[in-house]
């Protein structure tokens, strides 16, 4: 049976620096992509795989290891949340500072910052509009989001950002254009993901045209701009995306890009794969496949070339370490409901060794990804 929820925060990474004193916002942090409003330094050093979600109850943390749950900051509001770690001592997560009014219609959000040390939360970027999604560089120190236009009459685009902590500045990298009249589906997916190298930022945000894209720190192209979803990593110098076909009749194909030469090519994975999640190392990757029926979780061996089905009934796969799955209960969509998508997820979490297939429930609340809910991060502690 899941663990019981406590309230009080689990023991966490010591810091290693400081915090910064508070900045005084300066020019360059004001405009479309913000304002500056703290700085402060990276602390922590990993010891423990630990997952940070939103819950009703707040801003919650999850220790793998312990199968608890603790609630970080009970003020945090579920919805919009999206908690990310910055390092395994700070987590970072949104919340509406003002409601939609007639010059913001989608309201204005605010970046906060959760130190598991102190066990207080700060206020570090105050933001035009609604933020999307963001992405913490490996060190903690640039945060790479988009940030919604803010009209209350048009379409206004989306904001690429970077946010430098050293010198509390932030400044635009990209403008994305809306995609009117698109509709919604399982497909939908708004991520931000550093390279592996750190020079390079992978968008991806299917509300907008194109939606898949590849920029360095200037926001130059670093590959043509694509239509598609799920795009991934999957190695210093090779992204993996779900390329749009641009035909209701013809199949998904997932393509693998390579960031120095632009070489495409075809990849193994299945044209139904939905919510694709790289292990630790990069060998398997775990997707389901959406089904409104009964979808379920399948791993893909790199390295053989092959998929394999590890549950039915669950969906968004996430690691919680090198060999161990999580993923959340879904049922079909019940009649006189209205769904974009056929199935409805619940509160039931599946842990599942990916070696023996072996399951159990674990307290973990969700591994749903994006609106409304989203999202939920995990560090995985190194063997």
């Amino acid at each position: 049976m899941p663990a019981a929820t406590s309230s009080a925060p689990p023991p966490s990474a010591r810091p290693t620096e400081s915090a910064l004193p508070s900045a005084e916002p300066s020019e360059t942090a004001i405009g479309d992509c913000g304002q500056a409003v703290a700085a402060t330094a990276p602390n922590g050093s990993l010891t423990q795989s630990l997952a940070v979600f939103p819950t009703a109850d707040g801003l919650s943390l999850y220790d793998v290891e312990a199968d608890s749950v603790s609630i970080l900051d009970p003020a945090a509001t579920r919805l919009g949340m999206r908690p990310q770690f910055r390092t395994s001592g700070l987590v970072s997560f949104v919340r509406q500072r003002e409601l939609p009014d007639e010059g913001h219609l989608f309201g204005q959000d605010s970046l906060w910052e959760f130190d598991l040390e102190s066990g207080r939360s700060e206020e570090i970027l105050r933001l035009p509009s609604g933020l999307l999604g963001f992405d913490w560089s490996p060190d903690g120190t640039r945060l790479a989001y988009l940030v919604q236009g803010h009209s209350a009459t048009t379409e206004m685009p989306v904001s690429l950002c970077l946010f430098d902590t050293r010198t509390a500045s932030a400044r635009l990298l990209r403008s994305l254009e809306p995609w009117i009249g698109r509709g919604g589906n399982q497909r939908d997916e708004v991520v931000v993901t550093w390279s592996p190298t750190v020079d390079q930022v992978l968008v991806v945000d299917t509300l907008e045209y194109p939606t898949v894209l590849v920029v360095d720190l200037d926001g130059r192209d670093v590959v043509p701009p694509q239509l598609g979803t799920f795009g991934r990593w999957l190695s210093n110098q090779r992204v993996l995306f779900q390329k749009h076909p641009n035909n209701t009749t013809l199949p998904w194909d997932w393509i693998s890009i390579s960031t120095t030469t632009g070489d495409a090519r075809r990849f193994d994975l299945p044209s139904d794969a939905y919510r694709p999640a790289l292990s630790p190392s990069g060998e398997m990757i775990a997707f389901d496949d959406g089904d409104g029926g009964a979808p379920s979780i399948y791993v893909f061996d790199r390295v053989q070339g092959t998929s394999r089905k590890l549950a039915s009934g669950y969906v968004a796969p996430v690691w919680l370490g090198p060999e161990l799955l999580a993923a959340t209960a879904a049922v079909p969509c019940p009649p006189g409901y209205f769904c974009v998508i056929p199935w409805l997820a619940t509160d039931a979490t599946l842990a599942i060794d990916v070696r023996s297939g072996e399951s159990h429930p674990i307290a973990l609340g969700t591994t749903m990804q994006g609106w409304p809910f989203g999202t939920i991060d995990v560090l995985v502690a190194p063997e």
